[in-house]
């Protein structure tokens, strides 16, 4: 009997990411551990700011995931999707991309970002809730699209996500859900639909803009053609799913504005929960899974992808390198030996914003080797953990407790310690293979009604991960203190050179 027969009925969640997609199975019952798979995805960067991936990778990359996670022949009750956001998605009226999706840290939209705010300065600024940032916010890259390739521009029938894409695929229905829409810049804060103004001043109509639905609402059954592909029994329900943000503080069990919760992978996010929408620029703000729920994140370009790189440069190619580029952090003294990196490998949203910023390595000297600078890597982006913090306990009158976190950023123990000395905080890490992923399946079983609401699910999961904690070292910190006194002046003594 195959391992998918023994697992009895299960909930299935598809994240796709920037490095990869996974596929989870989540036992309904709790009688096995989640089952996760992947398959690995590469995106197109250029010297001027572009980031690209190819939509057909991303489908291609959801079969062979669900295939490798050997769901044929378990129960499947429903589905949610996962996905990196925004990625700007331009689509024929039968939903096939036209061209590659334009990511969230796509820097080429500068000049229409200026451009626009001009034109719109009679506007609402705060009525789409966010300002417009390069990549950020797809307007943007909408914005790019239409001055860049105007004859694909005038083409398209659908401009939408990642999410839009992925859930045709699915079952047909072209939709937007409202955690994606509130990063387009085109949609009302408020949730009462499109922004006819802005549309107008962006130069497409609403009609070419995809319906806007919840992230447990069920955009249909799966396809007779999807679930040919995928192994799977057609007519499973599919939720409309969300951001991966959104997801992954979903299986964090985020239901109060006392917690705060951190996803971290590629980019770090650092969420809060509001019951009414205070917005504020300092963070990323959207609807979270209903009418009374929003999140403000502050997420980091590149936290995981700054190991990510910094690895591949030094320690070679092939997942070894990680295993190295954690054994040489770990033999550098704390504090690195004076050296501070300043994370800011692809722009930056948060804890400032400024699509022009870059990384620095700083204090560097005849003494400094790659253990040192390794663990600068570390501490850097932990630095930036810290002040976002300190930006939103400013922000919301409270200090933050603790952080709950999940994410392959959370895996090695050193990295886990370093987040807690350098925030003064303690972290409790979740045991979880992927957050997301568990997230979007979560979605899927409201959307299949194996729960009656979103917090209910929520409610489940936080009964079944287990959690570890670790506390700050107090020492450690009073070594950290004078890299972090530089690391806070750092961006603003170089802000002139980016």
């Amino acid at each position: 009997m195959s391992k998918a027969r023994q697992l009895g009925p299960v909930l299935l969640g598809i994240d796709v990411g920037t490095s990869s997609v996974k596929a989870l199975l989540w036992p309904v019952d709790g009688s096995a551990p989640p089952r996760v798979a992947r398959a690995p995805l590469r995106s197109r960067r250029g010297s001027a700011g572009a980031s690209e991936m190819d939509c057909r990778a991303w489908w291609r990359a959801v079969v062979r995931a669900v295939g490798r996670v050997e769901v044929s022949g378990a129960e499947v009750l429903g589905l949610g999707v996962s996905t990196v956001f925004p990625a700007l998605v331009a689509m024929d009226a039968r939903g096939r991309a036209l061209r590659p999706a334009i990511l969230y840290d796509d820097r080429r939209s500068v000049a229409q970002v200026e451009t626009f705010r001009r034109q719109a300065a009679a506007q609402d600024g705060r009525a789409a809730g966010n300002r417009l940032l390069p990549g950020t916010i797809s307007l943007s890259s909408l914005l790019w699209l239409r001055d860049n390739e105007p004859r694909l521009f005038s083409k398209a029938r659908w401009f939408g996500h990642a999410g839009t894409y992925l859930g045709r695929r699915l079952t047909g229905r072209v939709a937007l859900d409202a955690t994606n829409a509130s990063l387009t810049g085109l949609y009302a804060a408020s949730g009462s639909g499109w922004l006819a103004e802005a549309c107008a001043t962006a130069g497409v109509a609403p009609e070419r803009l995809p319906e806007v639905v919840w992230p447990a609402e069920t955009l249909g059954g799966l396809s007779r053609r999807a679930a040919q592909a995928l192994g799977l029994q057609a007519g499973i329900p599919v939720a409309a799913g969300a951001g991966d943000s959104a997801c992954g503080a979903l299986a964090l069990g985020l239901v109060s504005p006392d917690e705060l919760v951190a996803t971290c992978g590629s980019t770090d996010s650092l969420i809060a929960l509001l019951e009414t929408p205070t917005f504020d620029e300092s963070t990323v703000n959207l609807p979270y899974m209903d009418g009374g729920t929003w999140l403000a994140i502050a997420p980091m370009n590149a936290s995981g992808a700054a190991v990510s790189w910094f690895s591949e440069v030094l320690f070679g190619s092939g997942r070894r390198r990680f295993d190295r580029f954690f054994a040489a952090a770990a033999r550098a003294p704390v504090a690195s030996g004076g050296t501070v990196f300043l994370p800011y490998l692809a722009g930056e949203r948060s804890p400032v914003f400024d699509p022009t910023a870059r990384g620095v390595f700083f204090g560097l000297s005849l003494a400094t080797g790659r253990a040192e600078m390794a663990r600068a890597v570390l501490e850097g982006v932990a630095f930036g953990h810290r002040e976002i913090l300190s930006m939103l306990e400013a922000r919301f009158g409270r200090r933050v407790a603790r952080v709950v976190a999940a994410g392959g950023g959370t895996a090695d123990r050193l990295w886990r310690q370093i987040r807690a000395d350098a925030t003064e905080r303690p972290y409790r890490y979740a045991d979880v293979p992927d957050a997301s992923a568990l997230g979007a399946a979560l979605l899927g079983g409201v959307a299949g009604g194996v729960f009656g609401s979103w917090r209910e699910a929520a409610s489940e999961a936080s009964h079944r991960v287990r959690f570890d904690e670790v506390r700050p070292d107090r020492g450690a910190w009073e070594r950290l203190k004078p890299n972090f006194d530089v690391y806070a002046r750092l961006y603003e003594a170089v802000r002139e050179c980016f």
